[in-house]
Formats: C-alpha cells, sequence, structure tokens
C-alpha cells in the first residue's frame, strides 16, 4: 500500500495546542480506567465475592477477545474518514465487523460450547465457570456496540472535537454506575431477590456501552455529519484496502485481549491460582488507569501527523515526557501505602488477596512508558499507512508471552498474579522493541529518499 505523507514539512501546533487537543482524549481513558475498579468494586462487596470476581474475570477476558479486531477502528476512522464517501465505507466495514463478531459471540455463549473453552483450553477453576456462562451471555451487544462507539468517536476526533469524544465517556461511566448503585441498593432492600455480584456488573457494563454508543452517534450526526463533504481528497478504499490497512493495526488490540485468556491460563497452573483470579483483575483495572493515558495518546499522533510531517518532533517529546510522568506517579503508587489503601479501602480486597496483588503491581511499575512510546510508535506508523510492522510486533508479543505462561509457573515459586505480571511486562516490551526497530527501518528510508535528487 502506498504511504501517505502530510504535504506540509512546517509544524501546525505547539504545546498548548497539542495540550487542549490530547486532554479529552485522556479523559476519555482515564473515565474507562475507572470503570472497570467500579464493577471491581460492587462485586467485591456482594456475596461470594471471590467466585464472582473470577468469573467476571473470566467472561470479560472473552468478551474483550471477540470485541479486539474493532478496537482500532478509533485510530482508523481518525486516519480514514475525511468526508462522506470515505465515512460511508466505513460505517459499512464496521457494520460488518460488528455481525460476525456478535454471531461469534453468541455461538461461544452456548453452555457446550463456553465450558468445553473454559474447562478443557483454559483450565478454569470449575467453580467459577458457571457463573462465568452466565455474565458472558448478558454481554452479547458488548462488541457491536463498543466498535460503533468507537467509529463515531473517530469521525469527532478527526475533526478536531476531543471535547464530545470525552462528554460520550462521561455519560457512559454514569450509566455503568448508576447500574451498579442499583445493585447494591437492590441487594441492600432485598437479598434474598437481588442478582449475582457477576450479573450486576455484567448488566452495567452493557448498560453504559449502549449508552455511550447512542451518545456517540447523536453528537456525530449533530456536530460532524453535517460537515462531512466529498471532495477531491474524500477517496473511498475498496475492502481489500480497507483490510490490508485495518488488519495489522487490529492484531494489536487483539493481542492486548487475548492476553487476559492466556494470562488467566497461567494463573490457574500456578501457585495460588483462585486468589490470584480474583486479584489480578484488580491489578490490571489499577494499571489500566494509567496505561489508558499513555493509550490516549496514539489517536493524537494519528491526527496531528495527518496534519504535517513537522509536528513529529514535538509529539515525540511530549510523548516522553508522558511516559516519565505517568512511570513516576504509578511507582509512587506501588511501592508505598497508597496501593494497599487503594486494594483495601477501594478495590474492597480482603487482607489475603491484598497479599496476593501488591507483589504482581510492583513488577508493572514500567508499562506506562512501555505503552506510551509504543502508542507513539503505532501513531506514526498508521499516519503514514505503514502498519505492517504492527503485525510483526503482535507476533513477538504473542511469542513472548506463550512461551513465559508455560515455563514461569513450572519452573518458579511466583504466585499466580506474578507470572501474570511478570508475563504481560515482558510480552509488552518485546512489542515495543520490535516497533522501535520498525519505526528506525522506516526513517531511514525516507532520509534516504529524501536526499535522492529530482529529475
Amino acid at each position: 500500500m502506498a504511504e501517505r505523507r502530510p504535504t506540509d514539512s512546517a509544524p501546525t501546533i505547539t504545546w498548548s495546542i497539542l495540550w487542549v487537543f490530547w486532554l479529552p482524549l485522556a479523559l476519555m481513558w482515564i473515565l474507562m480506567g475507572f470503570e472497570q475498579p467500579a464493577l471491581n468494586g460492587v462485586i467485591a462487596r456482594l456475596p461470594n465475592a471471590p467466585i464472582h470476581l473470577a468469573a467476571f474475570e473470566v467472561a470479560f477476558g472473552l468478551a474483550l477477545v471477540i470485541e479486539s479486531p474493532i478496537l482500532q477502528m478509533l485510530s482508523a476512522a481518525t486516519a480514514l474518514v475525511v468526508g462522506k464517501r470515505s465515512y460511508r465505507s466505513m460505517l459499512r466495514f464496521m457494520q460488518a465487523w460488528a455481525v460476525g463478531l456478535t454471531v461469534a459471540h453468541i455461538v461461544l455463549s452456548r453452555p457446550a460450547v463456553f465450558f468445553w473453552v473454559t474447562e478443557s483450553v483454559l483450565g478454569v477453576h470449575p467453580e467459577v465457570v458457571v457463573p462465568a456462562q452466565q455474565v458472558f451471555t448478558v454481554l452479547i451487544p458488548f462488541a457491536g456496540m463498543v466498535g460503533l462507539r468507537r467509529l463515531w468517536q473517530g469521525a469527532l476526533i478527526r475533526a478536531g472535537e476531543t471535547g464530545l469524544v470525552a462528554r460520550t465517556m462521561v455519560i457512559r461511566l454514569f450509566v455503568t454506575v448508576g447500574g451498579l448503585a442499583a445493585g447494591l441498593v437492590w441487594h441492600r432492600l432485598a437479598p434474598e431477590t437481588s442478582p449475582a455480584g457477576h450479573l450486576v456488573g455484567g448488566g452495567s457494563l452493557v448498560l453504559g456501552v449502549i449508552a455511550g454508543a447512542a451518545a456517540s452517534w447523536w453528537y456525530f450526526r449533530r456536530r460532524v455529519a453535517p460537515e462531512l463533504t466529498e471532495g477531491p481528497g474524500d477517496t473511498v478504499k475498496t475492502i481489500g484496502e480497507l483490510m490490508a490497512f485495518y488488519i495489522p493495526l487490529s492484531l494489536t488490540s487483539i493481542m492486548l485481549l487475548v492476553s487476559r485468556p492466556v494470562l488467566a491460563f497461567g494463573i490457574s497452573r500456578s501457585i495460588q491460582p483462585l486468589l490470584s483470579l480474583a486479584a489480578w483483575p484488580v491489578v490490571q483495572s489499577l494499571l489500566f488507569i494509567f496505561t489508558s493515558v499513555a493509550l490516549s495518546y496514539q489517536e493524537a499522533v494519528v491526527a496531528k501527523m495527518g496534519e504535517s510531517q513537522g509536528n513529529e518532533g514535538l509529539l515525540r517529546r511530549f510523548g516522553l515526557l508522558l511516559g516519565l510522568s505517568l512511570t513516576g506517579l504509578l511507582a509512587i503508587m506501588s511501592f508505598s501505602p497508597a496501593s494497599t489503601v487503594w486494594f483495601t479501602s477501594v478495590a474492597g480486597l480482603t487482607p489475603d488477596l491484598v497479599a496476593v496483588a501488591r507483589p504482581a503491581m510492583m513488577i508493572l511499575v514500567g508499562m506506562p512508558m512501555i505503552v506510551t512510546i509504543r502508542s507513539y510508535f503505532s501513531g506514526v506508523l498508521v499516519s503514514r499507512d505503514r502498519t505492517g510492522i504492527l503485525g510483526v510486533s503482535v507476533a513477538a508479543n504473542t511469542g513472548v508471552l506463550l512461551l513465559l505462561v508455560f515455563l514461569l509457573p513450572s519452573a518458579t515459586t511466583l504466585s499466580g498474579a506474578q507470572v501474570a505480571a511478570t508475563a504481560f511486562f515482558s510480552a509488552n516490551l518485546s512489542q515495543l522493541l520490535v516497533l522501535w526497530y520498525g519505526q528506525y527501518r522506516a526513517a531511514r528510508r525516507l532520509a534516504r529518499r529524501a536526499l535522492q535528487p529530482t529529475v
């Protein structure tokens, strides 16, 4: 596929412009980051918490695997939706994904299929399997709604309406928290008829996702759709071109989310499997609060690199500052009593679960820097239509993750949560190294091309 480069090599942004553009995107991801602790915190405060926390983690992990191919629709829409024709082609592309993934979710939710996957393939604890299947069934609308929301949010970002993107996530979180609060009140008033914790979490999550998709469509329809034109730059990619662009990009999200059941498999084969299965989602939710801010940077890079290649230097310096700041904050949280306060007071974990969660959290301190740099490299590559190297980086991530998930439980005395943290950190580091090498090679090619004489 031909490389798309900005026509203007002069910078078009300043530090203040970038901050104003990026902060609503960061808020969007921060709000998503707080959704998981809220879900875990409510489930942890309802009866039979360890089993239901583990069940929700297994079901949500599998739902994320099914959803993963359309997570990068946010970056794709930011890069490609420039007018009416390109929007219509992207909408048809997204609708096809939504139908296919929803059918896959329905098939996997059937008890015979689900029990075989979780018990025979993933080795999930028998007490967890039945409640996990129940909440997985509740999550059937999840993938389609998330994909459509991210398409419309990407179009909003392309149009510079990042404040509206953050507003859609406020609406989603408000609805999710409202559902969780209703579940708690129901349990206090009528515990004999109230739903179990994993069902409260799953139902609230689905309601929030639907509300977020509806809000994104509304803002797109009101603020962006009337401004879309069919100008000369509004080119339509064929299905083959869209797949060539999107598949390597989507592999990044697929691997990130496939890692959840893979890590659950590793945890199940390690020391303290049940405690670790219950503690690991809480560790991930705390980590996500920090890495989500870094993830938000990818869309800013895609949008601003699309404006001018001259923005690259400022974007790189901004990303370095962001990564260092987030890593420092997570280090303070992980190695101080603040982590115990978080795990006990906010997440509602019992002391035995806190003892499993804290050591795992310490292993993951460097993740915000890894995710920030990865987001920068990915954003630059997407803005230039050079997504092929993303697939290679995912292959490296997958290989390291599988190797360590199989090796560490038998070769070490680490708890399941520590095994998961070590494998997750190492896999992401290997992916970053491949992306760095790919970006270095691409920059060298651009430099050589610039030095070639024109005829």
